[in-house]
């Protein structure tokens, strides 16, 4: 089994808001019958995005169910009618892949990670992709089967499969040891020594292994500082509920 990062642009439905709103972070989750949207919109004001998603969906059919909306940021539930000819996702399914939630939506491009069973299959399902515009696979990697659960989570493999064995053992020595601690209970100096390896070697990979980290927690790190806490949130005002056409 294989675990695939895509990158898509079309004309399909949400790509159209992120050509619209190029800047502004989109986080979609998706059922048969919903779609849940998180919307960043410090780029850009809320109300734009707000009035862009009601006139689109009046325009084509998707109701607005459910609309929150700050300066900053826009919860939204819209009741979908996707299905394989006008989701990338209910495409992927019909080629039985099973896709990974969140998908997002930046400067344009859609991307969201497959797990892929048949590769003859999913061969077959980028081509199709490629008919509806552009279409690129970001990363591929091996995933056991019996490891299926953690894909629907934080995958580990996400998040240190670029490390080198060097840089996973440089990071893991200078946790062990205390150099994360406030205040350090090691020094780079210390490490090296543990390690058999000079100061200047111990710092790059370890400066190369955090880097790597960051990087791969960056999109759920993003998701969560754009969460709005309940606290500074009003209770009422902008929530909309059972909007009609």
């Amino acid at each position: 089994m294989y675990r695939i990062t895509l990158g898509l642009k079309h004309e399909l439905p949400f790509a159209n808001l992120s050509r619209r709103f190029p800047r502004v972070l989109v986080y979609r989750w998706c059922n048969s019958t919903v779609d849940y949207l998180e919307v960043d919109c410090r780029s850009n004001t809320c109300a734009d995005v707000s009035g862009w998603l009601n006139t689109y969906s009046s325009q084509s059919g998707f109701e607005l169910v459910y609309e929150y909306t700050s300066p900053t940021h826009m919860s939204v539930i819209v009741n979908c009618r996707c299905n394989a000819q006008n989701s990338t996702l209910r495409l992927a399914e019909s080629y039985s892949c099973l896709w990974v939630a969140p998908v997002t939506y930046l400067g344009g491009e859609e991307s969201f990670d497959l797990l892929v069973f048949d590769y003859d299959r999913f061969q077959k399902l980028f081509n199709e992709y490629e008919r509806l515009g552009d279409a690129v696979v970001k990363r591929k990697v091996y995933v056991p089967t019996n490891t299926l659960r953690d894909s629907f989570a934080v995958s580990l493999s996400s998040l240190f499969s670029s490390l080198t064995q060097r840089q996973i053992r440089v990071l893991e020595e200078a946790m062990t040891r205390g150099y994360y601690e406030v205040p350090r209970r090691t020094s780079i100096k210390q490490i090296a020594a543990a390690l058999g390896l000079s100061e200047s070697t111990t710092q790059e990979h370890l400066s190369r292994a955090e880097a790597k980290v960051v990087r791969a927690i960056a999109p759920y790190l993003r998701l969560y500082a754009r969460t709005p806490q309940l606290s500074d949130e009003p209770a009422v005002q902008g929530v909309r509920e059972g909007y009609e056409q």
